[in-house]
């Protein structure tokens, strides 16, 4: 189930670039290798996010033509990463012919808008790479969880069984309808809390002034970052933040509520930083785990006897 997941949001980042998918689904295969490819890189991809300096140091150097070629990925490539950006720079050269169609997908949108093809190019890139592997991993952490605790793939179970009975939500089931499932949105939240899809530093310098955070002075061009998982695990969701509880975000006192909403929303970011694609991971949230009801989840917990 792990790998078909990563087929399926693949495919709709895809579908929502292009307006149509690249076919993991239905071939059930790591079309032109590109899972592979972009999980062997993502560790190297994350270590030069954290070392400042030789990401800077790499992006001056790869402007040298005979280096460039070596290393970075090329849109002549006939596989891996290489090839999907290739595919992905042909369709944009072809909406950027004059007289040709605007669809209704995020290519579509960007040139609604007035966006230049450099620009497309790379958002598109951007998209296919980050917003498909970030997605999967939310969702399959979410579903582990869910499957290995019984108390809660049985309370989960009820609420959409009844959902469903009622009349409340509709097959395939809409985002809406989706968001008016109070455990599922539990179940969610605190998947994205105990499971989150990023934990890289996201570092910001400080300005010319300086700053002062909790007390400490902070000196001018500091690179300051999250310890992600170390906030998502603050003593601000109860006693027992290491345990996957759902019903945590029940919580009555509403100022004490907010405060765990406002430090989990940064799991995504927060400001002009913020994840761009966060209505998407969300939407895909809703509706997968919904649909995957009609799949029994084969627990060792769930079916020891």
């Amino acid at each position: 189930m792990a790998r078909s997941i990563r087929y399926l949001t693949t495919d709709i980042i895809s579908h929502l670039c292009f307006g149509h998918p690249f076919g993991f689904v239905k071939s059930h295969t790591d079309v032109y290798g590109f899972i592979y490819t972009l999980e062997s890189r993502l560790s190297i991809v994350e270590n030069f996010s954290v070392i400042v300096e030789l990401n800077r140091m790499l992006g001056r150097i790869s402007y040298i033509p005979c280096i460039k070629r070596f290393l970075l990925l090329q849109p002549t490539d006939t596989y891996g990463l290489g090839k999907i950006i290739g595919i992905s720079w042909r369709v944009v050269e072809e909406l950027f012919t004059p007289n040709t169609p605007i669809k209704k997908d995020i290519l579509g949108s960007f040139l609604k808008h007035g966006i230049s093809r450099e620009q497309a190019e790379s958002g598109i890139t951007i998209s296919l790479f980050a917003r498909s592997d970030t997605t999967s991993s939310s969702l399959r952490g979410t579903l582990l969880h869910v499957a290995t605790f019984p108390r809660v793939y049985t309370r989960l179970r009820e609420e959409l069984s009844g959902a469903s009975m009622a009349n409340a939500i509709s097959t395939p089931i809409t985002n809406q309808e989706a968001t008016t499932l109070p455990y599922l949105q539990a179940c969610i939240r605190e998947g994205l809390r105990i499971f989150s899809p990023i934990t890289l530093f996201r570092e910001r310098v400080v300005h010319h002034n300086g700053d002062t955070i909790l007390g400490h002075f902070v000196p001018a061009n500091t690179n300051v970052g999250i310890n992600m998982t170390g906030m998502l695990l603050d003593d601000v969701f109860g006693l027992d933040p290491d345990m996957f509880h759902p019903e945590r975000w029940f919580e009555k006192e509403i100022s004490k509520l907010r405060k765990m909403e406002q430090v989990q929303d940064l799991v995504f970011g927060y400001g002009g930083t913020r994840c761009l694609k966060v209505r998407i991971a969300n939407m895909t949230l809703n509706k997968a785990i919904v649909e995957v009801r009609s799949i029994v989840i084969k627990s060792a917990i769930l079916h020891r006897s």
